[in-house]
């Protein structure tokens, strides 16, 4: 789909992640611990499916590749 805003998210593991996409060029990558309520931007992520990322306490996992979480 091109233009307008997508919307994705996902929660597991005591985590929500969510995925903003306007059109088709800029997108946010966020996850909260929902146990303290802190957020982290995942800026060095980019056009990423939710589909393709694990969960875990205090790291992700995005197409294998481990990526720790600071909160």
């Amino acid at each position: 789909m091109e233009g307008g805003m997508q919307f994705d998210y996902t929660v597991k593991n005591g985590y929500v992640l969510w995925i903003t996409e306007a059109l088709s060029v800029y997108s946010n990558i966020s996850i909260m611990n929902l146990d303290t309520g802190k957020t982290e931007n995942l800026n060095n992520l980019h056009h990423l499916s939710i589909s393709n990322v694990d969960i875990f306490k205090g790291y992700i996992l995005v197409n294998g590749k481990k990526i720790s979480l600071t909160i």
